[in-house]
C-alpha cells in the first residue's frame, strides 16, 4: 500500500473576499446601455433635422 499523500497548505493563505470587478464591468455596460436608450431619441432628431435641411426643404422644425 502506498502511504497517503496530503497537500500542503496554499501559499497564498487562505482565499479573500470575490472580486468586484466582474459586477463593476457588468453595471457599467448596464450604464452605457441605458444612457444609449435615452440618448438616441435626441440624437435621431438632431440628425433628422440636419438631413432635412441638407435636402433643401424649410419647413424642418415641425414634427413630420
Amino acid at each position: 500500500m502506498s502511504p497517503r499523500q496530503v497537500q500542503p497548505p496554499s501559499p497564498n493563505g487562505p482565499p479573500g473576499p470575490p472580486s468586484l470587478v466582474p459586477f463593476l464591468v457588468i453595471a457599467g455596460v448596464l450604464v452605457l446601455i441605458y444612457l444609449g436608450m435615452m440618448l438616441f431619441p435626441h440624437l435621431k432628431r438632431v440628425i433628422n433635422t440636419e438631413d432635412c435641411i441638407g435636402s433643401g426643404r424649410t419647413d424642418c422644425l415641425g414634427h413630420p
